[in-house]
């Protein structure tokens, strides 16, 4: 019987589990990076008011030498505070007021065709 746990797997079997795992896990890479820089593209005229600005787009490049060099995207600092930070009893109609333009840049982002899973 053929198991599919890494631990029971040896030679041959152990390294092309291995291989179809690492193959599987870079192609979501891939997907969310292109994913991520459509995303931005999309919403250009959203950016550095109701998202970080999209400075460059390439690759990582780790000082030793790996057969991957990931994509990368290098965004925009923003300090700020988590909403889940703050404290209940803090939520002032203020912030309330901010929350719901969150929700309108959400909406805008459906007009221009991206998805975004983030929460709020």
């Amino acid at each position: 019987m053929y198991s599919h746990r890494p631990e029971d797997l040896i030679g041959e079997d152990l390294a092309t589990h291995n291989l179809f795992w690492e193959e599987h896990y870079y192609r979501i890479m891939v997907e969310d990076y292109e994913s991520e820089l459509t995303a931005y593209e999309r919403l250009k005229d959203l950016q550095g008011s109701a998202i970080p600005r999209l400075i460059m787009a390439g690759q990582f490049l780790p000082s030793d030498e790996r057969a991957i060099r990931p994509p990368a995207l290098v965004l925009e600092y923003v300090p700020s505070v988590s909403l889940y930070d703050v404290p209940f009893d803090a939520i002032t109609p203020a912030i309330r007021h901010c929350k719901q333009g969150i929700i309108n840049v959400r909406l805008r982002r459906r007009k221009y065709g991206c998805l975004v899973y983030t929460q709020i």
